[in-house]
Protein backbone atom coordinates (compact mmCIF):
# COMPACT_ATOMS: atom_id res chain seq x y z
CA UNK A 1 0.00 0.00 0.00
CA UNK A 2 0.86 3.29 -0.51
CA UNK A 3 3.28 5.02 2.43
CA UNK A 4 6.76 5.79 3.67
CA UNK A 5 8.39 2.47 4.21
CA UNK A 6 12.68 1.52 6.08
CA UNK A 7 14.46 -1.64 5.78
CA UNK A 8 17.42 -2.50 7.15
CA UNK A 9 20.05 -4.78 5.29
CA UNK A 10 22.46 -7.30 6.25
CA UNK A 11 25.67 -8.54 4.93
CA UNK A 12 27.42 -12.03 5.47
CA UNK A 13 29.76 -10.42 7.94
CA UNK A 14 27.04 -8.86 9.73
CA UNK A 15 27.36 -5.07 8.84
CA UNK A 16 24.01 -3.63 8.20
CA UNK A 17 22.53 -0.64 6.28
CA UNK A 18 19.33 1.07 6.90
CA UNK A 19 17.20 1.93 3.77
CA UNK A 20 14.03 3.92 3.54
CA UNK A 21 11.77 4.89 0.64
CA UNK A 22 8.64 6.22 -0.16
CA UNK A 23 5.37 4.65 -2.20
CA UNK A 24 2.86 6.70 -3.69
CA UNK A 25 -0.53 6.69 -3.73
CA UNK A 26 -2.42 5.66 -6.98
CA UNK A 27 -4.33 7.24 -9.35
CA UNK A 28 -8.17 6.55 -9.27
CA UNK A 29 -9.71 4.65 -11.59
CA UNK A 30 -10.75 6.20 -15.05
CA UNK A 31 -14.07 6.44 -15.39
CA UNK A 32 -17.08 8.18 -17.30
CA UNK A 33 -20.51 10.12 -16.22
CA UNK A 34 -22.52 9.75 -19.01
CA UNK A 35 -24.39 12.69 -20.14
CA UNK A 36 -26.78 11.80 -23.05
CA UNK A 37 -27.34 9.95 -25.65
CA UNK A 38 -28.79 12.00 -28.29
CA UNK A 39 -30.81 9.49 -31.39
CA UNK A 40 -30.91 10.48 -35.02
CA UNK A 41 -34.13 12.49 -35.03
CA UNK A 42 -34.85 11.18 -38.59
CA UNK A 43 -34.23 7.58 -40.06
CA UNK A 44 -31.35 7.46 -42.46
CA UNK A 45 -29.83 10.97 -41.22
CA UNK A 46 -26.85 11.52 -39.31
CA UNK A 47 -28.41 13.40 -36.15
CA UNK A 48 -26.73 11.49 -33.09
CA UNK A 49 -25.10 12.51 -30.90
CA UNK A 50 -22.67 11.50 -27.68
CA UNK A 51 -21.59 13.47 -25.00
CA UNK A 52 -19.81 12.18 -21.62
CA UNK A 53 -17.81 13.41 -18.84
CA UNK A 54 -14.59 11.64 -17.60
CA UNK A 55 -13.24 11.89 -14.26
CA UNK A 56 -10.51 10.02 -12.17
CA UNK A 57 -7.09 8.80 -13.74
CA UNK A 58 -4.28 11.26 -14.73
CA UNK A 59 -5.37 14.15 -16.62
CA UNK A 60 -4.90 15.04 -19.44
CA UNK A 61 -6.46 12.53 -21.23
CA UNK A 62 -6.50 10.85 -24.91
CA UNK A 63 -9.47 10.06 -26.65
CA UNK A 64 -10.52 7.57 -29.37
CA UNK A 65 -13.80 6.59 -30.84
CA UNK A 66 -14.18 3.42 -32.73
CA UNK A 67 -15.02 5.80 -35.36
CA UNK A 68 -11.77 7.69 -35.63
CA UNK A 69 -12.91 11.19 -33.80
CA UNK A 70 -11.15 12.38 -31.05
CA UNK A 71 -13.00 14.65 -28.73
CA UNK A 72 -14.83 13.64 -25.58
CA UNK A 73 -18.37 14.75 -27.04
CA UNK A 74 -19.24 13.34 -30.73
CA UNK A 75 -21.97 15.10 -32.96
CA UNK A 76 -23.96 14.73 -36.25
CA UNK A 77 -23.59 10.46 -35.93
CA UNK A 78 -25.11 8.18 -38.43
CA UNK A 79 -27.16 5.01 -36.22
CA UNK A 80 -25.23 2.79 -34.59
CA UNK A 81 -22.77 1.42 -31.86
CA UNK A 82 -19.60 3.72 -30.59
CA UNK A 83 -17.26 2.97 -27.96
CA UNK A 84 -14.43 4.87 -26.18
CA UNK A 85 -11.00 4.19 -25.26
CA UNK A 86 -9.34 6.84 -22.70
CA UNK A 87 -5.84 6.69 -21.78
CA UNK A 88 -4.29 9.78 -19.53
CA UNK A 89 -1.05 10.59 -18.87
CA UNK A 90 0.49 8.03 -17.08
CA UNK A 91 -0.51 5.43 -19.97
CA UNK A 92 -3.34 4.14 -18.32
CA UNK A 93 -6.70 3.25 -20.75
CA UNK A 94 -10.57 2.40 -19.87
CA UNK A 95 -12.67 1.40 -22.64
CA UNK A 96 -16.31 2.65 -22.22
CA UNK A 97 -19.60 1.81 -24.30
CA UNK A 98 -20.84 0.53 -26.72
CA UNK A 99 -22.77 3.29 -26.75
CA UNK A 100 -25.87 2.41 -29.35
CA UNK A 101 -27.22 5.33 -31.08
CA UNK A 102 -30.50 4.35 -32.45
CA UNK A 103 -33.21 5.98 -35.11
CA UNK A 104 -36.89 5.84 -36.02
CA UNK A 105 -37.89 2.23 -37.72
CA UNK A 106 -39.54 3.83 -40.52
CA UNK A 107 -38.75 7.85 -42.31
CA UNK A 108 -41.74 10.23 -41.61
CA UNK A 109 -43.23 11.33 -44.99
CA UNK A 110 -45.69 13.12 -45.93
CA UNK A 111 -47.79 13.71 -49.31
CA UNK A 112 -50.05 16.57 -49.93
CA UNK A 113 -52.36 16.53 -52.58
CA UNK A 114 -54.85 20.04 -53.69
CA UNK A 115 -58.26 20.55 -54.82
CA UNK A 116 -57.75 23.60 -56.90
CA UNK A 117 -59.83 26.64 -56.87
CA UNK A 118 -62.93 27.02 -59.06
CA UNK A 119 -63.69 30.30 -59.95
CA UNK A 120 -61.13 33.19 -59.83
CA UNK A 121 -61.65 34.78 -56.68
CA UNK A 122 -63.54 32.10 -55.12
CA UNK A 123 -62.48 30.50 -51.98
CA UNK A 124 -63.06 26.35 -52.25
CA UNK A 125 -59.84 25.12 -52.92
CA UNK A 126 -58.62 22.05 -50.22
CA UNK A 127 -55.56 20.62 -49.08
CA UNK A 128 -55.03 17.23 -47.15
CA UNK A 129 -51.63 15.91 -45.84
CA UNK A 130 -50.90 12.29 -45.51
CA UNK A 131 -48.60 11.05 -43.17
CA UNK A 132 -46.83 8.46 -42.64
CA UNK A 133 -43.45 6.90 -40.21
CA UNK A 134 -41.63 8.70 -37.67
CA UNK A 135 -42.99 8.44 -34.03
CA UNK A 136 -46.04 9.97 -33.49
CA UNK A 137 -47.88 12.05 -32.32
CA UNK A 138 -47.18 14.42 -35.07
CA UNK A 139 -47.75 18.48 -34.81
CA UNK A 140 -48.90 20.35 -38.43
CA UNK A 141 -48.35 24.25 -39.07
CA UNK A 142 -49.53 25.58 -42.57
CA UNK A 143 -48.45 28.74 -43.93
CA UNK A 144 -50.25 30.75 -46.97
CA UNK A 145 -48.18 33.09 -48.44
CA UNK A 146 -45.79 33.03 -45.73
CA UNK A 147 -47.90 33.78 -43.14
CA UNK A 148 -48.94 31.60 -40.40
CA UNK A 149 -52.98 29.81 -40.78
CA UNK A 150 -54.32 30.27 -37.49
CA UNK A 151 -56.14 27.05 -37.84
CA UNK A 152 -56.10 23.44 -35.16
CA UNK A 153 -53.21 20.94 -35.77
CA UNK A 154 -54.75 19.40 -38.19
CA UNK A 155 -53.82 17.62 -41.57
CA UNK A 156 -56.88 18.85 -44.05
CA UNK A 157 -57.83 22.84 -44.90
CA UNK A 158 -60.71 23.41 -46.74
CA UNK A 159 -61.98 27.19 -48.09
CA UNK A 160 -59.31 27.97 -49.14
CA UNK A 161 -57.97 31.09 -52.02
CA UNK A 162 -55.59 29.98 -54.81
CA UNK A 163 -51.46 30.84 -53.71
CA UNK A 164 -48.80 29.40 -52.31
CA UNK A 165 -49.01 26.98 -48.77
CA UNK A 166 -46.58 25.38 -46.88
CA UNK A 167 -47.11 22.64 -44.86
CA UNK A 168 -44.55 21.88 -42.01
CA UNK A 169 -44.95 18.28 -40.09
CA UNK A 170 -42.75 17.70 -36.87
CA UNK A 171 -43.12 14.33 -35.01
CA UNK A 172 -42.07 13.29 -31.62
CA UNK A 173 -38.67 13.16 -32.51
CA UNK A 174 -38.54 16.72 -33.92
CA UNK A 175 -38.45 15.05 -36.83
CA UNK A 176 -39.44 18.02 -39.46
CA UNK A 177 -40.58 17.56 -42.83
CA UNK A 178 -41.72 20.42 -45.18
CA UNK A 179 -43.92 20.69 -48.25
CA UNK A 180 -44.45 23.36 -50.50
CA UNK A 181 -48.02 23.37 -53.09
CA UNK A 182 -49.21 25.70 -55.18
CA UNK A 183 -52.76 25.83 -55.15
CA UNK A 184 -53.95 26.77 -58.53
CA UNK A 185 -56.89 29.22 -59.58
CA UNK A 186 -58.25 29.89 -63.22
CA UNK A 187 -57.38 33.39 -64.99
CA UNK A 188 -60.11 36.09 -64.14
CA UNK A 189 -62.32 35.90 -66.74
CA UNK A 190 -62.11 39.10 -68.26
CA UNK A 191 -64.91 40.88 -70.68
CA UNK A 192 -64.50 43.88 -72.88
CA UNK A 193 -67.45 45.38 -74.98
CA UNK A 194 -66.75 47.54 -78.14
CA UNK A 195 -69.56 49.73 -78.95
CA UNK A 196 -69.87 50.71 -82.72
CA UNK A 197 -72.58 53.53 -83.06
CA UNK A 198 -72.03 56.06 -85.57
CA UNK A 199 -73.25 59.83 -85.05
CA UNK A 200 -76.57 60.83 -86.25
CA UNK A 201 -77.81 56.81 -85.96
CA UNK A 202 -80.16 55.48 -83.35
CA UNK A 203 -78.93 51.83 -83.34
CA UNK A 204 -75.65 50.32 -83.74
CA UNK A 205 -73.72 47.10 -82.43
CA UNK A 206 -71.64 45.48 -79.29
CA UNK A 207 -69.95 42.95 -79.43
CA UNK A 208 -68.19 41.52 -76.50
CA UNK A 209 -64.54 39.74 -76.22
CA UNK A 210 -64.08 37.36 -73.31
CA UNK A 211 -60.70 36.28 -72.23
CA UNK A 212 -58.97 34.22 -69.23
CA UNK A 213 -61.08 31.47 -67.07
CA UNK A 214 -61.56 28.29 -68.71
CA UNK A 215 -62.11 28.94 -71.91
CA UNK A 216 -65.15 28.00 -73.91
CA UNK A 217 -67.36 30.91 -73.41
CA UNK A 218 -71.51 31.05 -73.44
CA UNK A 219 -73.04 34.85 -73.39
CA UNK A 220 -75.96 35.52 -72.00
CA UNK A 221 -77.00 39.50 -72.71
CA UNK A 222 -80.15 40.91 -70.90
CA UNK A 223 -82.10 40.93 -73.73
CA UNK A 224 -81.80 36.93 -74.19
CA UNK A 225 -79.35 37.31 -77.22
CA UNK A 226 -76.91 34.63 -76.36
CA UNK A 227 -74.25 35.68 -79.22
CA UNK A 228 -71.01 37.65 -78.69
CA UNK A 229 -72.34 40.58 -80.49
CA UNK A 230 -75.59 41.96 -80.22
CA UNK A 231 -77.82 45.07 -82.26
CA UNK A 232 -78.18 48.06 -79.43
CA UNK A 233 -80.20 51.46 -79.12
CA UNK A 234 -79.35 54.48 -78.09
CA UNK A 235 -81.56 54.81 -74.68
CA UNK A 236 -81.07 51.22 -73.97
CA UNK A 237 -79.01 49.48 -71.15
CA UNK A 238 -77.48 46.08 -71.24
CA UNK A 239 -76.08 43.74 -69.25
CA UNK A 240 -74.18 40.78 -70.28
CA UNK A 241 -72.96 37.13 -68.34
CA UNK A 242 -70.49 35.39 -69.93
CA UNK A 243 -69.81 31.49 -68.07
CA UNK A 244 -66.63 30.01 -69.31
CA UNK A 245 -66.53 26.17 -69.15
CA UNK A 246 -66.50 25.32 -66.01
CA UNK A 247 -68.99 27.68 -65.25
CA UNK A 248 -67.68 30.32 -63.67
CA UNK A 249 -69.30 33.36 -64.19
CA UNK A 250 -68.46 37.58 -64.81
CA UNK A 251 -71.03 40.73 -65.90
CA UNK A 252 -70.29 43.70 -67.29
CA UNK A 253 -72.63 46.36 -68.57
CA UNK A 254 -72.92 49.52 -70.69
CA UNK A 255 -75.75 52.18 -71.17
CA UNK A 256 -76.02 54.15 -74.23
CA UNK A 257 -76.83 57.26 -73.96
CA UNK A 258 -76.10 59.18 -77.12
CA UNK A 259 -73.81 58.36 -80.20
CA UNK A 260 -70.62 60.11 -78.68
CA UNK A 261 -70.90 57.82 -75.42
CA UNK A 262 -71.01 55.24 -77.59
CA UNK A 263 -67.91 56.26 -79.25
CA UNK A 264 -65.75 57.88 -76.25
CA UNK A 265 -65.65 54.40 -74.15
CA UNK A 266 -64.72 51.65 -75.34
CA UNK A 267 -65.22 49.49 -72.85
CA UNK A 268 -66.50 49.37 -68.93
CA UNK A 269 -66.12 46.42 -66.73
CA UNK A 270 -67.41 46.24 -63.41
CA UNK A 271 -65.65 43.73 -61.17
CA UNK A 272 -66.38 41.49 -58.96
CA UNK A 273 -69.82 41.63 -59.53
CA UNK A 274 -71.80 40.99 -57.70
CA UNK A 275 -69.36 41.80 -54.69
CA UNK A 276 -69.09 41.58 -51.05
CA UNK A 277 -65.82 43.62 -50.24
CA UNK A 278 -63.45 45.64 -52.92
CA UNK A 279 -64.99 46.96 -56.44
CA UNK A 280 -62.92 47.73 -59.15
CA UNK A 281 -63.71 49.15 -62.68
CA UNK A 282 -61.59 48.64 -65.79
CA UNK A 283 -62.02 51.63 -68.18
CA UNK A 284 -60.96 52.01 -71.73
CA UNK A 285 -61.50 55.58 -73.56
CA UNK A 286 -61.48 55.55 -77.32
CA UNK A 287 -59.50 59.01 -76.63
CA UNK A 288 -57.93 60.70 -73.59
CA UNK A 289 -61.00 62.65 -71.72
CA UNK A 290 -61.94 64.23 -68.88
CA UNK A 291 -63.78 61.97 -66.70
CA UNK A 292 -66.03 62.39 -63.79
CA UNK A 293 -67.22 58.80 -61.75
CA UNK A 294 -70.50 58.65 -59.60
CA UNK A 295 -72.16 55.87 -57.16
CA UNK A 296 -75.73 56.09 -57.10
CA UNK A 297 -77.66 54.10 -55.09
CA UNK A 298 -81.13 52.79 -56.56
CA UNK A 299 -83.23 55.56 -55.07
CA UNK A 300 -80.20 57.73 -57.20
CA UNK A 301 -78.60 59.08 -53.99
CA UNK A 302 -74.99 59.47 -54.64
CA UNK A 303 -72.29 57.48 -52.47
CA UNK A 304 -69.69 58.92 -54.13
CA UNK A 305 -68.37 61.61 -56.81
CA UNK A 306 -65.02 61.48 -58.20
CA UNK A 307 -63.06 63.78 -60.28
CA UNK A 308 -61.09 61.14 -62.19
CA UNK A 309 -59.21 63.73 -64.66
CA UNK A 310 -58.18 63.37 -68.41
CA UNK A 311 -57.89 59.27 -68.68
CA UNK A 312 -57.45 56.62 -71.69
CA UNK A 313 -57.11 53.76 -69.77
CA UNK A 314 -57.54 53.61 -66.47
CA UNK A 315 -58.48 50.77 -63.24
CA UNK A 316 -60.64 52.33 -60.34
CA UNK A 317 -60.79 51.19 -56.70
CA UNK A 318 -64.77 52.57 -56.34
CA UNK A 319 -64.69 50.38 -52.76
CA UNK A 320 -62.22 48.60 -50.62
CA UNK A 321 -65.38 46.50 -48.82
CA UNK A 322 -67.34 47.29 -45.66
CA UNK A 323 -68.13 50.73 -46.89
CA UNK A 324 -72.04 49.89 -48.97
CA UNK A 325 -74.94 48.89 -47.53
CA UNK A 326 -76.01 45.71 -49.65
CA UNK A 327 -78.00 46.47 -51.95
CA UNK A 328 -78.45 47.58 -56.26
CA UNK A 329 -76.25 50.49 -56.77
CA UNK A 330 -74.70 52.17 -60.77
CA UNK A 331 -72.05 53.27 -61.48
CA UNK A 332 -72.06 56.34 -63.66
CA UNK A 333 -69.78 58.04 -66.17
CA UNK A 334 -69.74 61.58 -67.37
CA UNK A 335 -67.52 63.56 -69.71
CA UNK A 336 -67.86 67.55 -70.59
CA UNK A 337 -71.82 67.46 -68.80
CA UNK A 338 -72.66 64.26 -71.09
CA UNK A 339 -73.47 60.96 -69.58
CA UNK A 340 -71.55 58.27 -71.43
CA UNK A 341 -71.42 55.04 -69.44
CA UNK A 342 -73.78 53.89 -66.65
CA UNK A 343 -73.34 50.13 -65.11
CA UNK A 344 -75.37 48.32 -62.52
CA UNK A 345 -73.89 46.20 -59.87
CA UNK A 346 -74.76 44.44 -56.84
CA UNK A 347 -73.32 44.49 -52.85
CA UNK A 348 -73.95 41.53 -50.80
Amino acid sequence: PAGRYRGVVTDHHGCTATVTGTVPSANPPIRDTLAEVRHVACRGERTGGISLDVLGGSPPFDYEWNNGLATPDIDNLPPGSYTLTVTDSDGCQAIFGPFNVGQPATALQVAVEGDPVTCYGEEDGAIEASISGGDPPYSIEWYYEGMLIPTPDTNFLDELAGGAYIVILRDSNNCVREYELELPEPEEIDISINLSLPNGQQDGTATATASGGVPGYSYLWNTGDTTAAISVSLGSSYMLTVTDQVGCQETAGVTITSAFGAELVRSARLFPNPTSGELWLDLQLAAPAPVELFLLDALGRAWMRRDVGVVLQERLLLDRGGSLPEGVYWVVLRSEGRMVYSGRVVVY
